[in-house]
């Protein structure tokens, strides 16, 4: 389940479009709502649908909370788009990492099985602690 960096509504897509990778690796994804509007937002053409798209992900950042949602989008409207966006490859070894890291985890999820105690884990310290007294018990009285 996604939720989208904008509006902040939660939807299911298996590639959503992505708006920027965070500083953690997080990715913050758009719903098709908002893809759709800022693709309109970014035309080349100035029309009024243009307009429209720009006013209504203006309303939205409003709601933002995300200080690195609202500096990308402000770069993204105003025109200031960051040459070193990565390329297509890029994106694509970037995926391939997360999702090596994503197999890492399961696996070392599938291999930490909870540990159930049972009488046989307190056996080898009774026997120790019994011997010890008997020691002691020995020492000091014969």
């Amino acid at each position: 389940m996604n939720t989208c960096a904008i509006c902040r509504t939660r939807f299911e897509e298996e590639s959503p479009a992505v708006l920027f990778i965070s500083s953690y690796g997080a990715k913050r994804v758009l719903c098709p709502h908002c893809e759709e509007l800022l693709d309109r937002a970014t035309a080349e053409e100035e029309t009024d649908e243009r307009l429209e798209a720009r006013e209504a992900l203006q309303k939205a950042c409003f709601a933002v909370k995300d200080p690195e949602v609202l500096k990308t989008l402000s770069e993204i409207l105003s025109g200031e788009v960051n040459e070193d966006a990565p390329t297509p490859e890029e994106e694509a070894e970037m995926e391939a990492v997360f999702e090596e890291i994503k197999k890492e985890d399961e696996a070392k999820a599938a291999l930490e099985v909870p540990h159930k105690s049972s009488i046989l884990d307190y056996i080898f310290p009774a026997i120790f602690g019994a011997a010890l007294l008997v020691f002691v018990i020995w020492y000091f009285f014969f």
